[in-house]
């Protein structure tokens, strides 16, 4: 048996990040080999592909050429290297693997919005990720699937990581506070050597989702994190004054892409959960009962495209604002959370089918923190008949809570026999002892939130929680759709010529 004194040759070149390269421009780098025999050896791409323009010189061990113009995308390869013998092609180093990312035509064709976003427990989100797409093309979002590792050397400066694996990478010397796998940190260098960070989770708050258009839609639940009933302790003095952020930022990464493969990129975003009530509230709306014919005339309204241009909607894909499906209106929010048994009680008085009118087409608008219009909508004014006149003021108001019907309250008698026909006393709601009926509950709309003032309560200041377009007050209206600004006239204007 012949035992050869041949040795393998090595590359010393560790695996690492080469770094996040613009398209359109000159790139080298040298691997670095070694025979411990003093042969000579070749370089060779052992797995994987370079990217377009660069080629790997097989004696010099430099990676070098001409990236040429790449489309809005993101693109990472991954590749081995090995070194061997040049005449003994069987003394062959191990693979080392390898990353580069080329950067592409986003920057002048995607320009993402704001990454840190903020919420409020229980409010409707009108939060989204949509970039502007230089030339206009389609595009879907959707949050990056698989892993959102990136390898040392390829850290993007200002971005937020997580440690995966730790390697050989110095994580301190880039703005961690140590090299723990698990630790979080901003990256102030692109780093080098083996290690790899993580971008996070996609997690959005619960009760969000990210839709392809790029809106995320939903509203913030109430919900708090408690670990194993509290009995878990966190090295912080106080959790009133001094609280974690683990169960109030959330960090996801999205992904913007054309069909066509020319927009591909991603970008981290997160949101930030205000706990701005420490209950819950509910909302309470009534649903109008149209006949076929009538739910026709209001299908032919809402869908009509020559009236109502998808692009001139605000949050078309979004339920809860865009064109509204369904003929409703709200009656109260920031009720108290109770259960349905006590809203069913509260509702056994004053509420029944209330038949409503519609008055005029009116417009709001709901405004941005600096006073410009964020959106206008478009409603119809609901008449309620069973308003009154105060005949003092000359006033709408609505009738008593409660209303005694007898001709004559001390002489007014119509006794109840257990023989009567109707009402049937053996029915679950009379006794055959008990007094006559002679109270009647008027159902106006101002009745309906009345009594659920009294007898469920308010958990918020109604007016807080109330829609943007509804922060002055405008009763018993239905919205039908929310409108980018200065677009209400023209359809006030068409609707009225149909």
């Amino acid at each position: 048996m012949q035992v050869s004194s041949l040795r393998r040759p090595a590359l010393l070149t560790e695996s690492t990040g080469l770094g996040r390269v613009d398209h359109n421009n000159y790139f080298n780098f040298q691997f670095v080999g070694r025979d411990f025999d003093g042969d000579s050896i070749d370089y060779i791409l052992s797995s994987g592909s370079l990217p377009t323009g660069l080629t790997l010189d097989a004696q010099s061990g430099f990676i070098s050429g001409t990236i040429p113009s790449f489309a809005a995308t993101e693109t990472t390869f991954t590749f081995g290297v090995q070194v061997r013998k040049r005449d003994n092609t069987e003394f062959i180093s191990p693979e080392t693997s390898f990353t580069i990312t080329i950067i592409g035509e986003v920057d002048s064709t995607v320009t993402w919005p704001d990454s840190a976003m903020t919420i409020k427990t229980g409010e409707q989100s009108q939060l989204d990720v949509v970039a502007d797409i230089s030339d206009g093309r389609p595009v879907q979002y959707e949050l990056k699937s698989g892993s959102t590792q990136v390898q040392a050397g390829n850290f993007v400066v200002g971005e937020t990581y997580t440690i995966v694996t730790a390697g050989t990478t110095d994580f301190i010397s880039i703005g961690s506070a140590n090299n723990t796998v698990g630790t979080i940190f901003t990256a102030t260098d692109v780093g080098s050597g083996s290690g790899t960070a993580s971008l996070g989770a996609n997690k959005l708050p619960q009760g969000l989702r990210l839709n392809e258009d790029g809106l995320i839609v939903g509203r913030v639940s109430f919900e708090t994190l408690v670990f194993d009933t509290n009995s878990t302790t966190f090295d912080i003095t106080n959790l009133y004054t001094n609280q974690t952020t683990f169960e109030q930022v959330y960090s996801f990464v999205a992904r913007v892409y054309s069909s066509d493969g020319i927009v591909d990129t991603y970008k981290k975003f997160t949101i930030t959960v205000v706990a701005d009530t420490t209950k819950p509230y509910e909302s309470l709306f009534i649903k109008a009962l149209a006949e076929q014919d009538q739910r026709d005339i209001y299908e032919t309204l809402i869908q009509n495209n020559d009236d109502i241009p998808q692009e001139d909607v605000y949050r078309a894909s979004d339920y809860a604002f865009g064109i509204q499906r369904d003929i409703r209106s709200l009656i109260s929010t920031g009720l108290s959370p109770k259960d349905e048994s006590d809203y069913i009680e509260a509702m056994s008085k004053n509420f029944w089918n209330n038949t409503l009118r519609f008055g005029s087409f009116k417009t709001a608008r709901a405004l941005n923190d600096d006073d410009t219009v964020k959106y206008e909508v478009v409603y119809i004014e609901l008449i309620d008949n069973k308003q009154g006149t105060d005949p003092v003021t000359g006033l709408s108001a609505s009738p008593a809570l409660r209303q005694d019907v007898r001709s004559n309250v001390s002489t007014w008698s119509n006794p109840l026999n257990v023989d009567s026909g109707l009402p049937d006393v053996s029915h679950g709601h009379y006794l055959a002892s008990q007094n006559n009926d002679y109270f009647v509950y008027p159902n106006s709309i101002e009745n309906m939130r009345s009594r659920l003032k009294t007898d469920i309560g308010y958990q918020v200041l109604e007016r807080k929680v109330l829609p943007d377009w509804m922060q002055d007050k405008q009763v018993d209206e239905v919205e039908l759709l929310y409108l980018q600004p200065i677009l209400v006239r023209k359809l006030e204007f068409l609707i009225y010529e149909e």
